[in-house]
């Protein structure tokens, strides 16, 4: 079970149970990006959701995603560089790319270092 509350700016926060247990807590935020190959920039002006994660042993881990612009490509894999609206980078690894002829293709990547 999950239970919300209310963050700021638009964050959402919660801590998710399982059988009254507390198994991790999370906030997820909405900020604008950019993506880098190297010094080469990729993809930009993204909107981009970040999860960090916090288990009770206090293990952070932090992951996210984003709708790929039309006449854009990225590829599984990477590492990238992120870098956010507000000043924080890390590196990436995208692990999915979701084409669907519905809606837009939706890219999910993992953090592979420190979000800072």
């Amino acid at each position: 079970m999950v239970t919300p509350n209310k963050g700021t700016e638009g964050d959402i926060i919660a801590r998710r149970y399982q059988h009254g247990v507390l198994k991790e807590f999370f906030v997820m935020q909405f900020l604008n990006g950019k993506i880098h190959d190297g010094e080469r920039t990729l993809l930009e002006g993204l909107s981009i959701y970040i999860k960090e994660v916090t288990k009770p042993s206090g293990i952070k881990s932090w992951s996210g995603g984003f709708d790929l612009p039309e006449d854009k490509y990225i590829e599984v894999g990477g590492p990238y560089r992120i870098s956010l609206e507000d000043g924080r980078t890390g590196d990436i690894l995208v692990t999915e790319v979701n084409y669907s002829s519905r809606s837009p293709i939706r890219v999910f990547f993992k953090g592979v270092s420190p979000l800072d």
